[in-house]
Parts: structure tokens; C-alpha cells; sequence
């Protein structure tokens, strides 16, 4: 049970790094790697994110990371789209 705690811990931590290195909540001018969800569900968001790494040898490539954001009720169905949800609190 604990080696599968610890798995599952570095599992989310390297989530957690992707998710902080393409930095999802960029503003528009910033010139840094950024994430953009690709795929969408009633729990879940897929975001993508390229970036161009340079080689030792010079040579310039891009890169891709891709991660899944998996929350209870992140989306709902509205006229077939799915849009995000609002934690609302009502008196």
C-alpha cells in the first residue's frame, strides 16, 4: 500500500512540474510555454503545450507535454458543448 502511495505522489508531482512548466494561466504576452486544453469531459480536461528546445548539437525541435486535469463535475453539457463549471454558493 505505501509504495503505492508513493507512486501515485510521483505521479501527480511530475503532473504538478508539467503543469507549472507549460504555466496554464499565462497571460496572452508572455512568450513562455503555455497550455491549452485539447480535449474536454463532464471530469476532465486534456491540455497541450509545445515548446522549442535546442539541441547540443544546435539542431531545434519541438517539444510536446500534455497532462489531464481529473476533478469531479469540471465541465457541464450545454447545447453539446461541454463548458466549465462555476462553484457557486447560493443564501
Amino acid at each position: 500500500m505505501k509504495k503505492t502511495l508513493n507512486i501515485i505522489g510521483l505521479v501527480l508531482a511530475s503532473h504538478t512540474a508539467f503543469a507549472q512548466e507549460l504555466n496554464i494561466n499565462a497571460p496572452a504576452n508572455d512568450h513562455g510555454p503555455t497550455a491549452q486544453i485539447v480535449e474536454r469531459g463532464q471530469d476532465f480536461a486534456v491540455y497541450e503545450g509545445t515548446k522549442l528546445v535546442r539541441s547540443g548539437d544546435g539542431a531545434v525541435d519541438a517539444q510536446t507535454s500534455r497532462f489531464t486535469l481529473v476533478e469531479n463535475g469540471l465541465h457541464y453539457l450545454k447545447d453539446g458543448e461541454w463548458k466549465v463549471s462555476e462553484d457557486l454558493a447560493r443564501t
